[in-house]
């Protein structure tokens, strides 16, 4: 069993802690505009986040194509580029890019920017709470790729048949905190003679409503869960010859 620990070169090229709400009735994201006023001295810059939706129609036999794009929230960057909050419509996300630093870092300033969020936006209601990491493994192919991952899939019994790329998706639960996970893992860019490199993207949520104001405490101490959740998964599905890369 491998022993959890935390890693000085992390794999971890982004971070994200998102909280999904349910907005007040008849909401305008002009809410947001004067947010920078309040956060330029970390995240000075400021970009528009925008939804578009597409619709497809006949007339007079011909296909017609409608594309309208809507401002839904603004993200704010800071000045090292490597913080991103987001203030959306439906919610709000803090990005973490690499050099990761740490969990508690990362939720810490994460909370601390979600209490502006809720000032400016005054949500209804919480309504899912998520920790998604993602994680790109780069390791040496001096070996066999299973003496580096735990979770690979399976391959027809056949001596002319060899590895070059896959794609999995899992969807799993903790029955003891009801935390669940998107699971995906991919091989990017498939196998050289020297490297491959393996995408684990690990989403874990709780989807729960909390309320804005008073469960603070609640949303803390699960997202903790989250984290353990989330952690627990990423060592199973790596070995310790892999966890020595990160060291």
């Amino acid at each position: 069993m491998i022993v959890h620990r935390h890693f000085r070169k992390a794999p971890i090229t982004e971070a994200i802690i998102d909280i999904k709400v349910q907005p007040p009735a008849n909401f305008d994201v002009a809410r947001f505009e004067n947010v920078r006023e309040v956060i330029a001295d970390k995240y000075p810059e400021r970009i528009e986040i925008f939804e578009f939706k597409g619709q497809l129609a006949m007339k007079k036999g011909e296909t017609v194509a409608n594309t309208t794009k809507t401002i839904v929230g603004y993200g704010f960057k800071s000045k090292d580029k490597v913080n991103i909050v987001q203030f959306r419509r439906d919610g709000f996300a803090h990005n973490r890019l690499k050099p990761y630093t740490s969990w508690g870092e990362v939720l810490t300033e994460a909370l601390r920017v979600w209490s502006i969020y809720k000032q400016v936006a005054t949500p209804v209601v919480v309504t899912r709470i998520a920790a998604r990491y993602i994680n790109h493994i780069n390791v040496p192919l001096v070996d066999d790729l299973s003496t580096y991952l735990v979770e690979l899939p399976s391959l027809p019994d056949d001596t002319q048949t060899e590895l070059n790329g896959f794609l999995t998706r899992f969807v799993v639960r903790d029955r003891n905190s009801d935390v669940k996970a998107n699971i995906i893992q991919a091989l990017e860019g498939g196998l050289t003679q020297k490297s491959a490199n393996v995408i684990l993207d690990i989403d874990a949520y709780k989807q729960k409503q909390y309320d804005p104001e008073s469960d603070f405490e609640k949303m803390s101490s699960d997202f903790e869960q989250i984290r353990e959740f989330k952690d627990r998964i990423f060592f199973s599905y790596i070995t310790e010859k892999t966890a020595r890369l990160f060291e």
